[in-house]
């Protein structure tokens, strides 16, 4: 069949669209796939990098003092009081209440109902704001560290070095801190060190405990909000110790990885936990007990009965004596100067049986007769012959 040029013309124009249209819908859902791969990534990224908040509780000590002169920061508090504008707190239970009063302003608004009958009775307070250069904090989730200095509002000025700032409304706000040290996940187990952003606020001037923290009632910023002048606080500084915080939020850096993976938590360190000071007893009190004070025992002579007959005559050439002394119980001496057997007095046995001779009265016969006499009764000395056997 035969076509004309403006039939061609007209049929390379449509396939030239329906091709740009391909393409554009190709590229369109390349685009669309790519992007949301892109997003999908990006989700993924923000969730392991995503802020750690930890919750606990704990307690707050340090001094308050305003950061520019006792004033009060602008912000109302609106307590709600009875008709004579006094706040009672309740120290009971909701079932079994016990009422205090706690203030009384002599600045009480009554709020009515549209058909003007009483509706309630409230006093408005100003709010104050407060710094602290010796502030300290304790918590179940933090240890091994301590609250970090920082310059309030970027300040130079070394009376603005301090370790947080808070605020005094409904309760005590603790608006910003820096804790370095160690914080633990009550949830997990897991630890983490380094330095993390702190807050938190203590009990509601309506709490059962509400006394145990600062409140506007100890300043006094009650006022007329209709006379367009601010109260001045009673008190130019607030002494806080171990003040309650019934929260305690902490902030865990993004991407910061515990010290623990495995959710152990890890003891804080001590300084000796090994060896305590007196934990060595090598030596005993007697240092050496193998020379005792009494080494050489002193020999006291004890004369006991030798029968030895008077008219006896002792050959004092052939008769050695080794001067024997009573039984005494003697500590050894060295083991390396023993020779196995020793008397009681220390001396080696030397005087045996051939070095003894007495001569008795028969023998005195004979030294008339030496031809004829024959002895008939020699005896041996009889003494003491004690004798020690040391191993």
């Amino acid at each position: 069949m035969h076509l004309s040029n403006s039939h061609l013309d007209l049929h390379s124009k449509t396939s030239n669209k329906l091709q740009n249209q391909n393409l554009y819908k190709l590229g369109f859902s390349a685009l669309s796939c790519g992007g949301l791969a892109f997003l999908l990534l990006g989700l993924g990224a923000s969730h392991a990098d995503a802020q750690l908040t930890i919750q606990s509780t704990g307690t707050i000590s340090g001094t308050l003092r305003f950061p520019f002169g006792p004033t009060t920061n602008g912000r109302v508090t609106r307590i709600d009081t009875d008709k004579n504008g006094t706040y009672f707190r309740n120290i009971g239970t909701r079932s079994n209440p016990k009422l205090v009063p706690v203030y009384s302003s002599r600045f009480v608004q009554i709020e009515t109902n549209p058909d003007g009958t009483f509706k309630k009775a409230f006093v408005d307070f100003l709010g104050l704001q407060f710094i602290s250069s010796n502030g300290s904090i304790t918590s179940p989730a933090l240890s091994a560290g301590q609250l970090k200095t920082y310059r309030y509002q970027g300040r130079p000025n070394p009376e603005f070095q301090i370790n947080f700032q808070a605020a005094v409304q409904d309760e005590l706000a603790l608006q910003r801190a820096f804790y370095e040290g160690v914080v633990t996940d009550p949830r997990t187990g897991q630890q983490y060190q380094g330095v993390f952003e702190i807050n938190g606020q203590g009990p509601r001037y309506s709490d059962r405990n509400g006394g145990d923290s600062p409140t506007v009632f100890d300043f006094k910023t009650d006022y007329n909000p209709k006379s367009g002048t601010r109260p001045r606080p009673a008190l130019n500084s607030y002494t806080m110790k171990n003040t309650p915080l019934v929260r305690l939020t902490i902030k865990v850096p993004a991407g910061m990885q515990p010290i623990n993976p495995s959710g152990t938590p890890v003891a804080p360190p001590v300084v000796n936990p090994v060896t305590p000071p007196i934990a060595t007893p090598v030596t005993p009190p007697v240092a050496t007990p193998v020379t005792p004070p009494i080494m050489a025992p002193i020999e006291t002579p004890v004369t006991e009965p030798i029968e030895t007959p008077v008219t006896e005559t002792i050959d004092s050439d052939s008769f050695i004596s080794s001067s024997p002394t009573a039984p005494t119980i003697s500590t050894p001496t060295s083991p390396s100067e023993q020779t196995g057997i020793e008397f009681s007095s220390g001396k080696v046995a030397i005087n045996s049986d051939s070095a003894i001779r007495q001569i008795t009265s028969e023998q005195t016969g004979c030294l008339k007769d030496t031809v004829n006499c024959r002895p008939q009764n020699q005896s041996r000395p009889i003494g003491p012959r004690s004798r020690v056997l040391v191993r």
